[in-house]
This record gives C-alpha cells, structure tokens and sequence, in this order.
C-alpha cells in the first residue's frame, strides 16, 4: 500500500505540475530609436530591469530572385517571418499571393493558410540549397499536445497571413485564430485607415484556455504607420508614430500584468527584422524576455556567435522548444539555445549604445574589409616601380605587407567613424610608405623590416586567438556581423594573412636558427590554435596549414619533394582532422564549432551537403569577387620576379617558395572562401618579393626590359 501510494503521488505530482508556456509579441517595424521614446521607454526599462535584452541577427534565404526581396534588396517581412517558425533561413512567396489567398477559417476557432499558398511556400523553400521544416515550431508544439494561438491587429489578408507565419504547423494550422487576427478597428485618421484595437487584443489573449503553449501576438501598427511616412508630411509621420507606440505600450503593459500572476510563462518581445526602409547593411532587431528563467538584469549569449548580447534569428525555435520542453528538435535547425547571463548593469542606455556599436563595425567592415582595390593598385604600383624605377618596389612591398596588420591593430585604438577609420588608414599607410623610401635612399634592408614586421603579426593573432580573439571581434578585415558568416575564432582572410606571414620567417626559423626543430614545432604550435574549437575554429586551416608549412619544411630540410612525401602529409592531415573532430564532437553548446554540427548532420544538412554547398560559394566567388584579381595579379607578378630572380635563390628560400604556391592551392580547394585567403597568402609574399626586388633594381630592371 505504501509503494501504490508512492506511485499515486508521484502520478499526482507530474499531472499538477505547471505546464511552461510562451507568449512571443512580434512587432515589426521595431527600431531602436523606439525603444527610447516616450511612452515606450518606460515598458522597456522594465523588460531591462526584469529581464534580459538583446539583438538578433535577422536573415532570411538568400541568393534567391530578386522579386523575393523587397525593393531596396533586403528581406522581406514574411520571409523572416517564416524563418522565425522553420527555425532556418526561409523564403515566403510574393507579397501578392499572400494578399490574394486569405487565411482559411476552421470550424473550432482555428484557421490555416490556404492550400495554394502553402503549396507554394513548400515549392519555394525546396529550391533552397539546404532542407527547411516549414511550420517546425507549431509541428513541435502539435507533438507534445499542447495548442497555439495567433492574434494580431490585421487589417487585410495579407497581414493576416502574415500572423501565422510564425506559430502555424507544417499543414498551415494554428489551432486558436479566426477572429482572433483582426483585432484592428477602423479610424479614418491612422495610417491607411485602421489602428490596433489593444483591449479587443487583450481581450482575446485572456480568453485562451489554459493548453495554449504558444501564443504570438503579431503588433502591425508600427509597421502602417512606417508606410504612412512616405506619404505625409514628417511632423505627421512622427505623430503617426508616436500614437502607434502608445498603444503598443499599452499593449505590453496589459501583457506584463497577466504574466505576474503566471510563473510558467516566458514572455518574448521582438522584431522580426529591421526597419522597413532600413539599408542593406543593417539587419539588427531588438530581442526581450522575461518571465519563467529569465534572470534579472541580464542579457542574452548565444553559443551561435559567442557574443553577450548578440544572437541569430535562427536560435530562436530551439530556444523556444528548450524553454517548452518540446522533445525531439530535428538536426535540420541551424540554430542553438540561447543562455541567459545576469549582468546586474544592463540599463537601455547601455543596450542602444550596443546596437550603435554593432552598426558602425559593420558600416566600417564593408569600407574597409580588406580593400581589394587598394591591393591591386599597389600590385600595380610594385610592378611599374619594378620596371620604370620611379619609386623603391619596396615601398609597395611595405604596405602590401603590413596592410592586414593596420587592419586588425587600428580598430582596437581608436573608436572610428567612417571618415576617421580612412583618415587613419591613409595617415597610417603614409607612413610606411615614407619609412620605405628612406630605407631605400639610406641602403636599409626592407626585408628585415618586413620580416620582423610578419613575426609581431604572428604572434599578436596567435595571442589574440588564446585570448579570446578580442582583436578579431572589432578589426576590419574579420567577421562578418550582419551578413551572420561568422563570428568568432578566425575567418578566411586573417587565416592566408597569417600563414603568409609566417611563411616569411622560414628563413629566420631555419638558416639563421639552424634549428629545423623549432620551425616544425612553431609551424605546428600555430596550424593547432588555429584549428582548436575553442580558440581559431577553422577546419580549413588543416589542408591550408598542412600544403603550405608541410611543402616549405619538406622542402627546406630533406631538400626534396617526391610522393613518399606527399603520403605524409596526407596522412598527417587525416590525423590532424580526426583528432580535432574527435574532441569538437564532445563540445557543447558554445564550445561547439561547425565541423562537430556538420559530423552530426546538424545545422542544415549533412557533411556532404554543406562540403557541396561550400564548393558552390566558391566557384560563386571566384568569378564574382574581386579578390580573384587579386589572386590572379599577385601570382602573375610573384611567378615572373621569381623567374627573373630564381638563380640567387638558394635551398631554404626555393622551399618557402613552394610553400606559399602550395597554400594558395589548398586554400582554394579546402575552403568555403577560399579566394580571399588565397588572395591574402600570396600578397605576403608579393610583399616580401617586392621589397627583395630593392636590392637588385638595376639587374632586375635591365632583365625586365
């Protein structure tokens, strides 16, 4: 009897227990210079004190045509959407069809997207490169018996349909909706003749039965009254505005004070994008939660980008279904699970000082992300300098060399604005260009210089990486915050700068060493960091790493290169990828890179799909991106100065040589963007020929000629 009555409370115990539920609002339109404004302030200085705040990355499909995209190129509101419920970047047909097929009311209170426009959201996303669950979110909720709920302030169809992008299954079904979507009331004086209708809103929102584990409450206001703006005059605009940010406070207020009296539920507040009329480089919205395990003061770290306060809109379904105990969350999910860090000094001020700091990083990556342009013209410049005489090559050769440490060096300084980064960079580049020209007219060796220079780069990314890539995160030529190509270890430029780099002490390491051992073991020490997990995270770097220091030593110390080996190297670099995939697939979490997701068929296919979908980015790019002819130019010049130059080279140099040719190779074969480290490798050593060519301006000239 005791055991059955065990049992029994036990039984007792689980069918009382609270069940977790959550209420997302959905506010397109949502920028962050709303979050200031009164009256909504107040609303958001309380999710800051309560609660966490941060920004997501907001991107839907891409390389998709350009009738998917809205005018301005940037995505469109239902394909983000429909990204936000697949949990991966989606594509929602056109804006018409979404117009001309209302949603379908179901007889118990429901509704589902008409059978022709699902059909053709499924028909769309197929021809994605990648596999999307259309409706995942609601599917998952549908499995573990709970309902979902949609309501909004829709005053059209497309709107409508538009509210159940998010919260509907995989057939189109949101279980409590119909009426429910058109919580919006005529008013001849708000933009296009309609407003939210807020106590219609919180009306229905409170009349949902208690097995609604998924509300969302789409807020459209903001997003009439941007349209309205480029219509009326501004004064009417901002006043359009600042009446749709009242009722939205009023909305979230109303919200806020049901979820007092429920612990279970956790609250979201975001936007699905950017502005409307945003520019194409900016893809930030405001994320806001609080309720059941939200800490307090603090923010959001996602293990996507191992940022504080910085996710992707792809974390946002496995967050979700993790804070709703939805089991079995396919592998096709790109994203992963927020955590949550109290701080105890997160304040609205700090959080858009954050967003601005996000924004202006991004504007100065796209100016100066390497500056592909200003490479070619200095490879230009070595090569008439070369043969004309007019300037030392060696003052090409500085800059070319140093150009990618001023990028990473400059943005930890200073805090730059556009004006003032090029200011900078130009000052900066000036100088060694001067530097230059004296050493030659007072006979110093620029090589020594450039060689001295390459071993302090070396060792600053080196440390940088051990230390958390601080450096990294804010140089120029580096992550790519809005575009969400990566954001942490070390990206395909700074890896062919740094192993360029360190091919140029070869030499050093080796003749004046006299100690083959030491170049093994640095060589070695420096592929490792940039291929661990936790620090460079780049499994590129193994084939990269492997054909160029494997060739150079190979070369330089048995004085030959035969299949014997080339077997090695091979085998080594299995050996390499199968320790570090070993260890990478018992990570987690944050700690977890991209080889581990992709050995386990997460994140978007399996490893065969992402290595056929990296080789189709790289054909892309080498015939689209400028880096090709930078590719082209630096190898033309160092293959014809090497041939001009080749009977003075002696056993060591010949083996550094062939390192930097084996390098570029692999870099193009083995990774996704291989053309800039390609590019960026060879410059280095376009560098050190140009400044070598100092040395002998005359015979080279007459050799030329």
């Amino acid at each position: 009897m005791v055991w059955l009555a065990f049992w029994l409370l036990l039984a007792l115990h689980q069918c009382c227990r609270a069940t977790p539920r959550v209420v997302l609002l959905v506010v397109p339109d949502l920028t962050c210079a709303d979050l200031t404004t009164l009256p909504l302030r107040s609303s958001i200085e309380e999710f800051s004190s309560q609660g966490a705040l941060g920004w997501m990355v907001c991107r839907a499909a891409s390389n998709v045509p350009r009738s998917l995209l809205t005018a301005e190129g940037t995505d469109r509101l239902t394909s983000l959407l429909l990204s936000l419920g697949a949990g991966t970047r989606a594509v929602a047909p056109p804006d018409s069809f979404l117009a001309v097929y209302p949603p379908v009311p179901l007889g118990t209170g429901g509704s589902t997207l008409n059978v022709a426009l699902l059909r053709r959201c499924y028909a769309l996303n197929r021809r994605l490169e990648y596999p999307v669950d259309i409706g995942l979110l609601g599917t998952l909720v549908h499995r573990s018996g709970g309902a979902t709920a949609a309501i909004a302030d829709a005053d059209n169809g497309f709107r409508a349909n538009a509210a159940l992008l998010v919260a509907m299954d995989a057939e189109g079904h949101v279980d409590f909706a119909g009426p429910r979507l058109f919580c919006a009331k005529g008013n001849l004086l708000a933009p296009e003749g309609a407003e939210a209708d807020v106590e219609k809103m919180l009306s229905a929102f409170n009349q949902l039965p208690i097995k609604t584990r998924l509300t969302v409450i789409s807020f459209f206001d903001l997003q009439r009254a941007t349209e309205e703006a480029t219509a009326c005059l501004p004064a009417m605009a901002a006043l359009y505005r600042q009446e749709a940010l009242g009722r939205l406070t009023k909305l979230m207020q109303g919200i806020v004070e049901w979820l007092r009296g429920e612990p279970d539920v956790t609250l979201w507040c975001c936007a699905p994008g950017p502005g409307t009329y945003v520019t194409t480089d900016e893809r930030l919205a405001p994320v806001l939660l609080m309720g059941k395990g939200i800490p307090k003061k603090g923010t959001i770290f996602a293990p996507s980008t191992r940022w504080d306060g910085l996710g992707l809109n792809s974390d946002l379904l496995p967050t979700i279904a993790q804070q709703l105990n939805l089991p079995n969350v396919p592998r096709s999910v790109v994203g992963r699970t927020w955590k949550f860090k109290e701080k105890g000094s997160v304040s609205l001020q700090s959080f858009c000082a954050y967003f601005r700091q996000l924004v202006t990083h991004a504007e100065l990556q796209n100016l100066y992300g390497g500056l592909p342009i200003l490479q070619l013209f200095c490879i230009l410049g070595g090569v008439v300098c070369w043969r004309r005489r007019m300037l030392p090559p060696s003052v090409f050769g500085l800059m070319i060399g140093l150009l990618p440490a001023l990028l990473l060096v400059l943005p930890a300084l200073f805090t730059f604005n556009a004006l003032i980064a090029g200011i900078a960079l130009g000052i900066s580049l000036m100088v060694i260009a001067a530097a230059a020209e004296w050493m030659s007219r007072t006979q110093r060796d620029a090589v020594a210089v450039l060689r001295t220079a390459a071993a302090v780069f070396v060792g600053c990314v080196v440390v940088d990486l051990l230390t958390g890539s601080h450096l990294m995160r804010q140089a120029w030529m580096s992550y790519s915050i809005m575009e969400g190509a990566r954001f942490f270890g070390i990206g395909n430029e700074y890896m062919g700068a740094l192993f360029g780099a360190a091919l140029l002490l070869l030499p050093w390491l080796i003749n004046e060493k006299g100690n083959w051992r030491l170049a093994v073991i640095i060589y070695f020490g420096i592929v490792f960091v940039t291929v661990w997990p936790q620090w460079g995270a780049k499994v590129g770097a193994i084939p990269t790493g492997v054909g160029a220091f494997g060739l150079a030593l190979f070369a330089a110390i048995r004085q030959r290169i035969s299949w014997k080996e080339f077997a090695w190297l091979c085998a080594f670099a299995l050996l390499l990828f199968g320790g570090v995939a070993f260890v990478d697939l018992h990570f987690h979490g944050a700690n977890e890179s991209h080889l581990a997701r992709a050995l386990k068929g997460e994140g978007g296919g399996s490893l065969i799909v992402v290595v056929l979908r990296k080789l189709r980015m790289e054909e892309f790019l080498l015939f689209h991106s400028p880096w090709t002819a930078v590719l082209l130019g630096s190898l033309i010049a160092i293959g014809y100065f090497h041939r001009v130059q080749n009977a003075n080279l002696g056993v060591v140099e010949r083996a550094m040589w062939l390192g930097f040719y084996g390098g570029v190779v692999c870099a193009l074969l083995f990774n996704d963007a291989g053309v800039p480290a390609a590019a960026l490798l060879a410059q280095q050593g376009l560098g050190l020929a140009l400044c070598e060519g100092a040395k002998q301006t005359d015979r080279l000239s007459e050799g030329i000629s």
